[in-house]
């Protein structure tokens, strides 16, 4: 019988990075297992930590073995799955192993714990008594008699609800208990506002009886089948925006259900899939919960306890989400797989869509990936046949894709016009608002001006902590660096040579929704990006107003781009097309076609068709010209093409190492150090750099970085584990910080 556990406790540092051993004293024997949560005594301190398995002798001396204080809480412990999960995700992300299982405890652990409220209930006398008496009641004691209609209504239910509804306080309460007409008893809250702000979002949205397209059929068909043949089974739904893949994934999780097993649905943000959010939770109700980093802590503490009871069988949520619970799950479900957002930028860096494909396979569990537009990396395997791919290439609706008329500013620019909008777009729009329609315009940039430029100098206003430019805002008036939040008033005179002639230039959502206002004047206008989502509930705020038509024209970020489902908007102005065609990133043209695409696809969704503007200084672009055509698999060839010419994913894998440092020179020597200290060897793959990052410096730290590329890097991965805790270990790596990537998502 095991007598000593391997402990791991919960010290974030590359030095107590591994297990320690523990005496189980007789007091905690058999409460001791494998992932359970422990008290022990380490370094003076009580800390909390993970069993990582059981032994029958300790591997140091007796004497100097401590007795683990207590079991911390046996709700939270983690089974098989996750502890072999935790490992998994140390080694592929090169995290600490307390930070793999950090992930996979209850939101809030430590800091939350279960909310009881009262509840009232009918006792068999209730039940019992006469017509006669229930007369009497009302006549003698009408509070009391109000109380008992409430619970003829909802028995059981919370005191505070009846209280609400009644107006009666404790004293009408006790009374009824002392006559032996109710009950009272303490019960773990289960209060879900979330499930109420979403259902009552309106019936407007919800079709109980839809008939499936021939795609959705197949689709269905195809997915249910492989989890009725408990199969594991990876499938890519490549579905055009309308195509309904919404309505596929609601039949497969239904069907999941019948067949007595467990859903996971992701979705890349709750805020960006509002319609989608209520749909599913409507159609699910009472069976599905909600994790999102957005709900009140001690709400998504009671959700997360719910699944690990085994009262909700469908999760849905965001990238966390995908280490709720579940178990015996047969469905997994990630909406819009190619967005950035399921890519984790803090350690550990793990993205959640290849945490579900472990998971799936864990449970033999069928996987689908949806998008219109999925990565390059994921078409290549449906390509490979290393999984299955669905295509559904046609709309849910009876209307098509919108056609994309294409205006090269630059020829604009020939012809004398130096508005932001071309003469197609304004057009364009007079007919919307002269039909009684809507209009979305996208610009994937916030603030009035991009830049701050002196016209005699040529001097760019930037950050002093960062190295980027402020961003001027009309309405606050200020000078904002959108990464470390810096404010500055704009300058009168040239800090560089005192000339006067301080110019904005670039385009952002302010200053698009300024001269729609002044071209279109008796219009209503509406902005939807991070300055006018900050405060709680104005996302919601703004969707709903637009959507019940009190704007014409709505401006926008990402945020209107993607899961936005608005029937009476017919025209789509892509301001900038090239925003992000540029950037040092391989992945620039692929970014640029899925957010055209994804954008194209909010026009035509309701009973009118739609039509799509898109301004580019480079129309012939080959990601610009696909998504005017709505042509996925031409930009795949060419993408695909430049990708293994240069060697890039899905090609190769790659590890992306960046050093942030207070001091430039020591930045720089410190990721010297790390490269010859890979180069120690023969290292079998490519290295890119060290050299600074494209965004050299931000929030006052100065970045390097170098890059490892190869076919597969499981080779060095032991190299990079060495060099990695030597260097942070070394006088040099304390006063910096080390960040390991293993495939980043962003590489600036």
């Amino acid at each position: 019988m095991a007598q000593y556990a391997e402990v791991w406790v919960n010290v974030i540092t590359d030095a107590v990075d591994r297990p320690f051993h523990y005496r189980i004293p007789e007091s905690l024997s058999g409460k001791v297992q494998e992932g359970a949560l422990v008290k022990v005594p380490f370094g003076g301190q009580k800390v909390w930590g993970c069993v990582g398995g059981l032994l029958v002798s300790p591997g140091v001396s007796g004497e100097k073995i401590k007795d683990i204080f207590a079991v911390d809480d046996d709700k939270a412990g983690l089974n098989q799955e996750m502890i072999s999960l935790a490992r998994w995700l140390s080694e592929r992300y090169y995290c600490r192993f307390m930070e793999a299982v950090n992930l996979m405890l209850p939101p809030g652990y430590g800091k939350v714990r279960e909310k009881k409220e009262k509840y009232v209930m009918l006792t068999s006398l209730a039940e019992s008594k006469s017509v006669s008496f229930w007369q009497e009641l009302r006549q003698k004691a009408p509070r009391q008699a109000q109380v008992m209609d409430s619970l003829l209504n909802k028995n059981p239910a919370p005191w505070l609800e009846i209280s609400r509804w009644t107006g009666a306080d404790s004293r009408v309460l006790n009374q009824l208990v002392s006559k032996g007409l109710v009950e009272v008893e303490e019960r773990i809250s289960e209060k879900m506002s979330w499930l109420e702000d979403y259902v009552s979002r309106g019936d407007s949205l919800f079709e109980e009886s839809i008939s499936l397209t021939a795609g959705q059929q197949e689709a269905v068909s195809e997915i249910t089948s492989a989890i009725s043949g408990k199969e594991r089974e990876t499938y890519l739904l490549h579905g055009v925006t309308g195509s309904g893949k919404t309505e596929v994934y609601l039949r497969s999780i239904e069907y999941c259900l019948q067949e007595g097993r467990k859903a996971l649905i992701l979705v890349p943000e709750i805020a960006l899939t509002p319609q989608m959010v209520a749909y599913i939770t409507r159609r699910l109700s009472g069976r599905v919960v909600l994790l999102h980093s957005s709900l009140p802590l001690r709400e998504r503490y009671q959700q997360w306890l719910r699944v690990k009871e085994g009262k909700c069988p469908v999760v849905l949520g965001t990238r966390s989400a995908v280490f709720a619970p579940l178990e015996n799950t047969g469905l997994i479900i990630v909406d819009e797989e190619q967005e950035n957002s399921y890519k984790q930028e803090e350690s550990p860096r793990y993205h959640a869509r290849d945490v579900a494909e472990w998971r799936a396979a864990y449970h033999s569990a069928v996987m689908v990936w949806g998008s219109a537009t999925p990565m390059v990396e994921s078409y290549f395997r449906s390509e490979s046949k290393e999984i299955k791919r669905i295509d559904m290439l046609h709309r849910a609706t009876e209307y098509s894709l919108p056609p994309v008329e294409v205006v090269d500013m630059r020829r604009e620019m020939r012809r004398g016009r130096k508005s932001i909008f071309s003469r197609q777009l304004v057009e364009r729009v007079e007919e919307v608002l002269r039909q009684g329609e809507q209009a979305l315009l996208f610009i994937n940039r916030r603030g009035f001006s991009s830049f701050v430029l002196c016209r005699e100098c040529g001097h760019v206003v930037r950050c002093p902590f960062c190295s980027v430019s402020l961003t001027f805002h009309y309405h606050s008036g200020s000078m904002v660096c959108h990464y470390c939040y810096y404010t500055a008033d704009p300058p009168e005179m040239c800090p560089g040579c005192s000339g006067i002639y301080i110019k904005y230039f670039g385009t952002g959502t302010q200053r698009v929704e300024k001269e729609m206002q002044k071209l279109f004047p008796e219009c209503s206008v509406l902005r939807m990006d991070r300055d006018t989502t900050s405060r709680k509930g104005a996302h919601r705020r703004i969707w709903n107003d637009f959507r019940s038509g009190k704007a014409q024209i709505m401006i926008g970020t990402q945020m209107v781009a993607k899961g936005m489902d608005f029937p009476g908007v017919t025209l789509v102005g892509v301001i900038a097309a090239d925003t992000a065609l540029h950037l040092p990133d391989f992945r620039a043209s692929e970014k640029t076609f899925q957010l055209l695409t994804q954008v194209s696809g909010r026009a035509g969704r309701g009973s009118k068709k739609g039509t799509v503007v898109v301004q580019t200084y480079h129309p012939e672009h080959y990601s610009i010209a696909c998504a005017r055509d709505h042509d996925y698999f031409s930009f795949y060839r060419e993408e695909i093409k430049v990708r293994e010419e240069l060697m890039y994913p899905p090609f190769t894998e790659m590890l992306r190492m960046v050093l942030l440092s207070e001091e430039e020179n020591e930045g720089w020597e410190g990721i010297l150090e790390i490269s010859k200290g890979l180069r120690s060897g023969p290292l079998g793959v490519e290295m890119l750099g060290p050299a600074p990052a494209p965004l050299f410096k931000i929030k006052g730290f100065y970045r390097y970085h170098l890059i490892l590329k190869g076919k597969s890097l499981d080779n060095i991965s032991d190299r990079v584990r060495e060099v990695t805790r030597s260097f942070r270990l070394s006088k040099r790596g304390k006063k910096s910080r080390l960040i390991v990537d293993f495939n980043p998502a962003v590489m600036l």
